[in-house]
């Protein structure tokens, strides 16, 4: 979100919409590039895991890691054009990425078990794609086989949010800055 903003406001977006392709090329592009960030975070985790602490995972449970990362890291990219069309400034955006992102994983068995956290908590916190996520990758951690370390309907949750992010971001999403000056 805070990227998006600054491009936005900075003017980067206006010039790239001038550009000959179409918008989605260009929203797409960001979001692939958000999944191979990740795909690169990720397997470097899990090298320095096998090296440093010799921690090995099964093929199937590394095939689960990355389907739910990449499609968590895509809906993620979607959120972040949905939201970032109602931040009006860059200034304004790492505040409120971090006054949402740090109790969404606190409820979410991100940061603690979710067994710690009060029902009403519970049920606030699995409304949002923070604990799919968490508990899809959680899930992939355990298990050996990709059929037992797949949880499809974690993934199914984050695909609907990604839809919707998606959806939202296509009618709300303004490319043009809100100030006057750029």
């Amino acid at each position: 979100m805070v990227v998006i903003a600054t491009l936005r406001e900075s003017g980067v977006l206006k010039r790239r919409r001038a550009a000959p392709i179409p918008p989605a090329v260009l929203i797409s592009s960001q979001a692939v590039t958000t999944v191979l960030t990740a795909a690169i975070m990720g397997t470097i985790l899990l090298v320095v895991a096998r090296l440093l602490y010799g921690i090995g995972m099964a093929p199937g449970a590394i095939a689960a890691i990355a389907c739910t990362a990449g499609l968590g890291a895509l809906t993620f990219a979607c959120i972040g054009y949905a939201v970032s069309g109602m931040i009006g400034s860059p200034d304004a955006a790492q505040p409120i990425v971090q006054a949402t992102t740090m109790p969404l994983w606190f409820i979410s068995g991100v940061l603690i078990p979710t067994q710690n956290v009060s029902g009403g908590l519970r049920s606030i916190g699995s409304v949002f794609p923070v604990e799919p996520l968490a508990a899809g990758l959680h899930l992939a951690s355990i298990h050996t086989s990709f059929s037992s370390a797949v949880s499809i309907e974690d993934l199914l949750i984050l695909v609907a949010w990604g839809a919707a992010a998606a959806a939202f971001a296509a009618v709300r999403f303004s490319w043009l800055p809100s100030t006057a000056t750029a």
